[in-house]
């Protein structure tokens, strides 16, 4: 009996009550520029309320798992434990991979071993103001963090790939992160504790679409406050200091967004980068009342 080829990847998608959203995440997916004997998909329900069942007949290729409702981070480390790729690219179902994804990321891992590779994430074109600021902010914050492209700090597991072996040794995302907030970061800051590299390519794109308005953006700030409370206890390289210096540039990172987002519109996009910082604010000292998992 043939063995079957061991791919390049195993892309692995969390979703949780998003069926619509998840059926353009894979067809975007599948119409990758990139050998398909090349990558498998492994799609892991977190315990929907939804069927998926229409879109498990129209992709039977796809390995399909479901899990309870924990959180992104343990449905992919439940789906990673079962990929059988070289590397683990991780996508989210609101999020839609642009047609030479794979190729970029493969070019940026350049068969190397033990590295993660992290890709950019704009808005989706059509998106409205919060979700274009939301990727706003995501761009100042790799701007800081990953000014250097070779010695990245930080990549949001929205787009972004590791060895599966590197994966394995750090133990997967932490499971103290179950409610979808600063599971990246702490992978990140693993994968630097060990001195294997972050290397940022740009060129490696998704779209995110998630459908923001006022409530879920400030939401999802205070959500990644939080994290940040429970990243921040269990770090382990870095401090504070970090953070500090990430605030006082932001002024000048903020500019710098605006150079290469110019189409967005000044007032509002100041006025929800304060609501972020507020609702961010709000969530780090909030769950430093509660403790240290979220």
């Amino acid at each position: 009996m043939q063995v079957p080829k061991t791919p390049d990847f195993s892309i692995i998608i969390p979703t949780h009550n998003r069926p619509v959203a998840l059926r353009r995440c894979l067809e975007c997916v599948f119409a990758q520029d990139y050998d398909r004997d090349g990558f498998e998909v492994l799609v892991v329900d977190d315990g929907s309320d939804l069927s998926y069942s229409e879109l498990q007949l129209q992709y039977p290729e796809v390995r399909w798992l479901r899990t309870v409702n924990e959180g992104p981070a343990l449905a992919r480390n439940t789906a990673a434990k079962l990929a059988r790729g070289r590397y683990l690219a991780f996508v989210d179902d609101d999020c839609y991979a642009t047609r030479h994804w794979l190729r970029e990321l493969s070019s940026a891992l350049g068969g190397k071993g033990k590295i993660v590779v992290g890709g950019a994430t704009p808005a989706a074109p059509g998106a409205n103001i919060y979700d274009r600021v939301s990727q706003f902010i995501t761009l100042i914050v790799y701007l800081h963090y990953n000014a250097d492209a070779q010695k990245s700090q930080f990549f949001a597991s929205n787009n972004l790939a590791i060895s599966t072996a590197l994966f394995e040794d750090i133990g997967g995302f932490d499971g103290e992160h179950t409610r979808h907030a600063a599971e990246d970061r702490t992978l990140c800051n693993t994968v630097l504790s060990l001195n294997y590299p972050l290397v940022w390519q740009r060129d490696a794109v998704v779209f995110h679409h998630p459908y923001l308005n006022f409530r879920k953006f400030c939401h999802m700030y205070f959500r990644y406050g939080r994290g940040a409370f429970t990243y921040q206890s269990s770090r382990k390289i870095g401090g504070m200091l970090s953070e500090v210096n990430f605030h006082l540039q932001l002024p000048s990172l903020i500019r710098q967004g605006f150079s290469q987002t110019p189409a967005l519109p000044l007032i509002p996009t100041l006025l929800l980068l304060g609501a972020w910082q507020v609702s961010n604010t709000l969530g780090f000292f909030w769950q430093s009342t509660q403790g240290t998992r979220y």
